[in-house]
This record gives C-alpha cells, structure tokens and sequence, in this order.
C-alpha cells in the first residue's frame, strides 16, 4: 500500500483520501484502534508529502504488526 501511496500522491491525492479506506483492516487485531488513530489523526496533516506519508503508515503498520513496520 506504500507504493500505491506514493503513486497516487504523486498524481495529486492527499493521503487522507487513501488510508480512510484502510482504517478496518485491522478490526479486532491487538493495536486496531492504534492504527486507526493514528492514520485518522495523521494523514490528513500530510497531504501529499510522500516521505511524511511513509513515516506514518509505517507507524500506523507498527501498532499492529510490529516486526514488518521496518520493512
């Protein structure tokens, strides 16, 4: 999702407009409501910087799978 991230950024999409679609995937995993808070609170204050959009679905992916955020 990084990848298509910054694809669609590139063309102009904030990063809001992307992760809300994201926000269930993790329904009922430890650190759900983690990962949603963070892509909530965060990715609308990016927009469409493609290195701060990174960082934050790299934390918001850390809350939930901790071993793949460095990835």
């Amino acid at each position: 999702m990084i990848d298509y991230a910054c694809a669609r950024m590139a063309e102009g999409t904030p990063l809001a407009s992307i992760t809300r679609h994201m926000l269930a995937l993790y329904q009922a995993v430890p650190g759900a409501r983690a990962w949603r808070r963070l892509l909530s609170e965060r990715a609308p204050r990016v927009g469409t910087a493609q290195p701060q959009a990174i960082e934050v679905m790299r934390a918001a992916l850390a809350c939930v799978e901790p071993g793949r955020a460095a990835a």
